[in-house]
């Protein structure tokens, strides 16, 4: 794959999760996630601090449904930055000519 293919693809992916986010299904999707980190943490709170597999458990929770947020988050963020390095270079490639 070309440079220019792997920067397509990381704007492509970008758009996709913006979209994603924006739509009822990724709102849906987010919101679900935050309640589910809430639920596991305020379980934490009370569970039995001897009791090693139902905290392991709450942990995997709220850890999973954290990733699967900032995954997206984080393909924004990359797209993002690469289209600003983009027009930083289409801004410096116009000022060449």
């Amino acid at each position: 794959m070309s440079d220019m293919d792997q920067r397509l693809a990381v704007l492509m992916l970008c758009d996709e999760a913006e979209r994603f986010f924006s739509s009822q299904l990724g709102k849906y999707v987010l919101g679900v996630s935050e309640q589910e980190v809430r639920a596991a943490v305020e379980d934490l709170k009370t569970v039995d601090p001897t009791d090693a597999n139902k905290i392991r458990e709450l942990q995997a929770k709220i850890s999973t449904a954290e990733a699967a947020i900032l995954w997206m988050a984080e393909t924004i963020a990359n797209g993002r930055q690469e289209m600003q390095i983009i027009d930083q270079e289409e801004g410096e490639y116009g000022s060449q000519e």
